[in-house]
């Protein structure tokens, strides 16, 4: 029978197996791996990871494998793991002030609620946050249904990453008279990394009065 002093910890038997060319992988971890767990040890988990390399979060049950090691950037995937996703939708009225320039709906006022939400946050509304652990490229999506009681008023709509817009996602849209429900689309392609937030901003000429907005979606799918 085997004496229990010379029984190795898991701890030991990770050292011998990274010792003898397995790719550096941490099996014992109580969350997962972020950009500091690199090629230089940032992190402080005691290994210089590689390319392939492995990460075990015990307490959630989750596997990962490392797709890049750079200092400071690694990049890592679940096995197994969803594509990223996020979307939410109105569900108490929102605005848009007339300022002349670009600001974000629903700003002052308004709420929205999440569905589907993988890697992503929503605790403000209309604001989606990618929780992923690596840079994604994610297709955006917003639709929306609109009033003004004014007549024939131009309203832009945009995309916009970390509060700054992309121009390149600007979709115009005429807004006829009174009761009049307009509507408009909104798409754009870009890549997100951990932490950015994604938003609709909407454009009026000062002096006239505020777009009431009757439903508004968004929606985020990993690429």
């Amino acid at each position: 029978m085997a004496n229990i002093e010379n029984l190795m910890s898991g701890q030991q038997i990770r050292t011998i197996l990274n010792a003898t060319g397995l790719k550096p992988s941490s099996f014992e971890e109580t969350t997962a791996p972020g950009p500091n767990d690199d090629d230089s040890n940032t992190g402080g988990a005691g290994f210089n990871f590689e390319i392939g390399s492995v990460w075990v979060d015990a307490t959630l049950d989750h596997a990962y494998f490392c797709a890049d090691a750079a200092t400071g950037a690694a990049v890592w995937h679940r096995f197994g793991a969803q594509k990223s996703s996020g979307s939410c939708y109105i569900s108490s009225a929102m605005t848009s002030a007339p300022a002349g320039t670009p600001v974000k709906i629903g700003a002052a006022s308004g709420a929205t609620t999440a569905i589907d939400l993988v890697q992503f946050t929503h605790t403000t509304p209309g604001r989606l946050v990618y929780t992923g652990l690596g840079t994604e490229k994610f297709v955006m999506s917003a639709n929306l249904s609109m009033t003004h009681s004014g007549s024939n008023v131009l309203a832009t709509f945009y995309v916009a990453i970390n509060g700054t817009i992309a121009a390149g996602s600007r979709i115009d849209r005429k807004i006829g008279s009174g009761s009049d429900a307009g509507s408009a689309s909104v798409r754009w392609l870009s890549s997100l990394s951990p932490n950015d937030y994604v938003e609709i901003f909407a454009s009026i000429p000062s002096g006239t009065l505020s777009i009431d907005y009757g439903t508004i979606d968004i929606a985020l799918r990993g690429n």
